[in-house]
């Protein structure tokens, strides 16, 4: 199957460049000295190319080792990430030569007229990360903020660590006013996080009612608060 039947792709601005693949999306962040390739999908397609295609230069990081964000990085001789993803990642990744290079909170990508700062938000999983771009005011957010439904249930993952950061988060909001999340709506504003912060708390609490989920793969509960909801 080709490339253009896989991915869905499109300009969110000039230097943001959008890859669908059955619902997640990867970002590539095309700067004036250097690019980035934000995650890698499923792996469905030659994720390599497509981000050839926009950016000829380009490193790549993940936000989070789940399967959907890093199905593509066999591909790839080296990538970014949080090392308190590592072990994640290597469960998962039968590429064992591939090189992960550290990256930690306030290390700054510069890509000449783009500066991506990392953020860690750890509980989605124990190393999320988000990308922040104070001079656009643009932050990615990968799975720990959007509209839902977050996964929570399984290993690596912090419902008690994802309200930190999800208070973390709210506590910037004056550093940016866009939130590009790697699912379902895009993008999101900031005054989707006290109702992510709020959703969590009555769920750490036992405050809301749960209705079984089937995802074919695992059973798990979901957890429906305002446009919000957690799989948990």
């Amino acid at each position: 199957m080709q490339n253009s039947q896989i991915y869905k792709i499109y300009n969110f601005n000039k230097k943001i460049t959008v890859i669908e693949e059955q619902g997640v999306r990867m970002f590539v962040l095309k700067g004036s000295k250097g690019s980035l390739l934000v995650d890698t999908g499923y792996g469905g397609g030659d994720v390599k190319l497509a981000a050839q295609n926009i950016a000829r230069n380009f490193k790549v990081i993940i936000t989070h080792p789940d399967t959907d964000h890093i199905g593509g990085i066999k591909a790839f001789d080296e990538v970014y990430m949080h090392p308190s993803d590592f072990a994640q990642f290597r469960s998962r990744c039968s590429k064992k030569s591939i090189i992960i290079n550290p990256v930690y909170e306030n290390d700054i990508f510069d890509l000449g007229d783009m500066k991506w700062e990392i953020i860690e938000i750890p509980g989605h999983t124990c190393g999320s990360i988000a990308l922040l771009d104070r001079e656009n005011r643009i932050l990615i957010s990968a799975d720990s903020v959007q509209e839902g439904p977050i996964y929570m249930f399984g290993e690596y993952r912090s419902l008690e660590a994802q309200i930190l950061s999800l208070k973390k988060l709210d506590n910037m909001k004056d550093a940016f006013d866009i939130i590009l999340p790697c699912h379902n709506m895009l993008p999101v504003k900031t005054d989707i996080l006290p109702v992510l912060i709020e959703g969590a708390q009555k769920l750490w609490c036992g405050e809301l009612c749960g209705k079984p989920v089937n995802l074919g793969w695992a059973q798990t509960n979901r957890y429906d608060y305002q446009s919000v909801s957690y799989y948990y």
